[in-house]
Order: structure tokens, then sequence, then C-alpha cells
């Protein structure tokens, strides 16, 4: 892929996730912790290595799940060549869509609880959505006939930007 010339970008946006969604996750998440270690915590099971090695691969687990959560964030950039993504920390590579293979887009408003609420989703045969914060939505449809969301914080911006390269 070839690199980005700053001067080109026509549009750059990027926003952190839905927090308190993250806080929610979290919760749950620690509440799992607890429930399959109740029984090491209440009857002092510590006893083995075995016990040990778990609540420690277990500890990890947790804090590395809790990091990718709090430290999610939507990077879209485009320029005349096409459309540069990454959802971070779920994907460590630009993606990168040329206009070429998109059919349609809008910049659309869209409801975060039809959507399935903010994060990233895919179903293996159509659709990706890359939800963030807000409630507008740059809506990709590709020449397969994919659909693909990014929200924005920026629409009217966006709107304006696809214009500008005629889009």
């Amino acid at each position: 892929m070839e690199k980005i010339n700053a001067k080109e970008i026509h549009f750059c946006e990027s926003h952190k996730g839905k927090d308190k969604h993250s806080i929610m996750k979290v919760f749950s998440l620690i509440g799992v912790f607890l429930l399959v270690l109740s029984p090491y915590i209440f009857k002092n099971k510590f006893e083995d290595k075995t016990s040990i090695i778990f609540l420690t691969i277990s500890g990890i687990v947790l804090i590395i799940i809790t990091f990718a959560l709090f430290s999610e964030r939507l990077e879209l950039n485009f320029d005349r060549s096409g459309i540069y993504y990454r959802y971070f920390p779920y994907q460590l590579k630009i993606k990168f869509i040329p206009w070429s293979g998109i059919d349609n887009v809008n910049v659309i408003e869209f409801k975060p609880e039809e959507e399935g609420g903010y994060g990233f989703k895919f179903n293996y045969c159509k659709n990706k959505e890359y939800l963030g914060q807000g409630n507008h939505a740059l809506e990709i449809i590709t020449n397969e006939g994919n659909r693909i969301l990014f929200s924005t914080l920026q629409p009217d911006k966006m709107r304006e930007e696809l214009e500008k390269i005629k889009v």
C-alpha cells in the first residue's frame, strides 16, 4: 500500500470508542472472573501450583482485555485515491478501500440501538460496522454489495469533503 501524503488528505478523523459501554463490559468481565474464581477465593484452594498459575493467567487476560476495551479508537482518512481506516486495537494495520471499489457512499444518521450498539461488528456475509461515537456515519456500499459503516463526529465536514472530491 502507498504511503499517505498528508497534503492530499481531504478528511481525517480519529475518535475513541464509547466509554460507558467499555466500563460496562469491564464490570461484566470482572463479574465472570470472580464467578469462575469464587471456589478458589472462598475456600483458599491456592495451595497447589496449578491454582496459582490459573489465577495468574486469568488476571493477565483480564488486564489485556481491559486495555483493549479502553483503547478502542476509530481512525478514518480519505483522499482522492480512497478511504483509509483502522479500528485500533482490533486492527493493527491500516486498511484501504479504493474509490473504484465503492458503488455508493453517503453520510447518514443512525440509531446505535438499531445497529447493535457501538463497537466493531461484522457478519461473515456482507456487513461491517465501525461505530465509535456519535449518531452519524459514513455508509459505504462496495461493488460486491457489502455495507460498511464508519461513525463520525463531523458529518457536515465529511459531506463537504466528499463533494470536493466528487464521489
